[in-house]
């Protein structure tokens, strides 16, 4: 229905001796977002069309290059550390830092109503939730020789069901009550041909109360777009495959490969699922969980902590 925000941009330029870096500042007023289930097909249907605007577009050859020594690419490449060095690890040279880049939101508020939304006076006859995030930060930091480093912090998020009727639990997930960032991510990307990638996420004191009924309708809203009128996820016909089906191209070279690590934690976790939602009473299975960590490095490795 509506989107309201305003935003501010300070650029800043800084020069230091040697070192030139560009310096900016977005700071993004409050976010109200009102999204109906018709208005989130249309928008699932147009981002789906849009890949076949460029469809057809002349690919232009890319002349030939001589293959890097092993010497040529580590130069390029940085030590994939949770933190970015000052300094390239293999030829010790001092890696710029090109942009800093900070981006700060108070809140960002976000309403989702089901199919029967179609005016304004019916919004709340068809609610199905509401989310808010509190005091988001965004920095980017791009450094000279491709790496970059990229951090996003959320200090609380909530959910609560909008459901008509007389639900005595409408939180569904509460605000944290610890003080802390209670969402962390981290992305680091190396410079280089290789581009390998590490993400570290954690979330802090997640805490879930919510029966089936909003849980369906929230999944019944996010999978409309992908669903026929038969019930089933819309395929392209057999027409449609062969007109979508891209020119053959030449054989691609071979470029290193790139790795993705990944860690990802969980820290003092409850989840309750009611037997009825109506009743203030109501008996409830619930899922407590000290610490549960999940990563890709070298392998695979998930543990779990205290769980009840």
């Amino acid at each position: 229905e509506s989107a309201e925000s305003t935003v501010s941009v300070i650029p800043c330029d800084a020069s230091y001796s040697i070192l030139r870096q560009k310096w900016i500042r977005v700071n993004i007023s409050d976010v109200n977002l009102h999204l109906t289930q018709q208005q989130y097909c249309r928008l699932i249907v147009l981002a789906n069309s849009i890949p076949g605007v460029f469809a057809g577009a002349p690919v232009e050859d890319v002349p030939s290059s001589t293959p890097e020594t092993p010497a040529e690419r580590n130069a390029g490449e940085t030590d994939l550390l949770p933190e970015l060095s000052p300094q390239d690890p293999t030829t010790g040279q001092l890696v710029l830092k090109k942009v800093d880049l900070q981006v700060t939101m108070e809140m960002a508020r976000m309403q989702l109503y089901g199919i029967g939304a179609s005016s304004p006076d019916n919004l709340k006859e068809h609610g199905i939730i509401s989310s808010a995030l509190s005091k988001s930060t965004l920095t980017l930091d791009m450094r000279s020789n491709g790496a970059l480093q990229s951090q996003l912090w959320i200090n609380s998020f909530t959910v609560n069901n909008t459901k008509p009727g007389h639900t005595k639990f409408r939180e569904i997930i509460p605000a944290a009550d610890h003080g802390r960032d209670q969402f962390h991510c981290l992305v680091t990307m190396s410079g280089g041909p290789t581009n390998d990638t590490q993400v570290v996420a954690s979330v802090d004191s997640p805490h879930m109360i919510f029966s089936v009924d909003p849980i369906f309708a929230l999944s019944n809203f996010f999978t409309s777009a992908f669903v026929s009128e038969s019930g089933f996820t819309e395929e392209p016909e057999e027409g449609m495959r062969d007109e979508i089906t891209t020119p053959e191209t030449k054989e691609p070279k071979e470029t290193p490969k790139s790795t993705l690590s990944y860690r990802f934690d969980i820290h003092d976790a409850c989840v309750s699922i009611l037997e009825d939602d109506q009743k203030s009473d109501s008996q409830a299975v619930r899922l407590t969980l000290s610490r549960l960590s999940l990563s890709q490095q070298v392998r695979y490795s998930l543990s779990a902590k205290s769980i009840d």
